[in-house]
């Protein structure tokens, strides 16, 4: 089963990926990583996401993301998604197609704000790094975290390695415990 951490852009899931892959011994596939790779692939550029996004907007972005979602054959990994992958049905659609445990990073509006703020500048950042800007945002995307989410964790400071301990340490019913996953 794969372990699919879904939430919103610096919420800690490439890194709690981390953790959580180490901690169950299971294979990390990071998309936003994938998609870095597979762009530099294409174009020999060496990007970072606000760049990426930058440079070819949003559209690019997205289509990028959905093809390098829709490779994806893994059976037993934790995937650390990228925030905006719930926007995509297709995405949630491929995902499902193995069986899968969505667990939602929830890391409330006003955290996400000054995680937001202290990154480098990019497009992106600078909009969102606006409270007002993030808000609406924000509350569309809960809504389709949510729905996906077999899992949801309201997260606040913990560390990745905290978050990994937590989810390790829930049995769930509808799915089965996670450590078995």
């Amino acid at each position: 089963m794969n372990i699919i951490l879904i939430g919103f852009k610096s919420c800690g899931k490439s890194a709690t990926g981390r953790a959580l892959a180490a901690k169950l011994k299971k294979k990390l596939i990071d998309t936003d990583r994938l998609m870095l790779e597979s762009h530099c692939s294409l174009t020999r550029e060496l990007l970072t996401m606000g760049e990426l996004f930058d440079r070819y907007g949003e559209l690019y972005f997205r289509t990028l993301e959905k093809e390098v979602i829709a490779t994806l054959s893994e059976q037993h990994a934790v995937i650390a998604t990228g925030g905006g992958t719930v926007m995509e049905p297709a995405n949630i659609t491929h995902l499902k197609k193995f069986p899968s445990c969505f667990i939602y990073l929830d890391l409330s509006l006003e955290l996400l704000h000054r995680r937001i703020e202290q990154q480098p500048p990019s497009g992106l950042v600078k909009s969102l790094s606006l409270l007002s800007n993030l808000a609406p945002i924000h509350a569309y995307r809960d809504l389709l975290y949510r729905k996906i989410a077999d899992l949801h964790l309201k997260i606040t400071n913990e560390t990745a390695d905290q978050i990994a301990e937590m989810i390790t340490s829930l049995s769930l019913d509808s799915i089965g415990a996670i450590s078995s996953c």
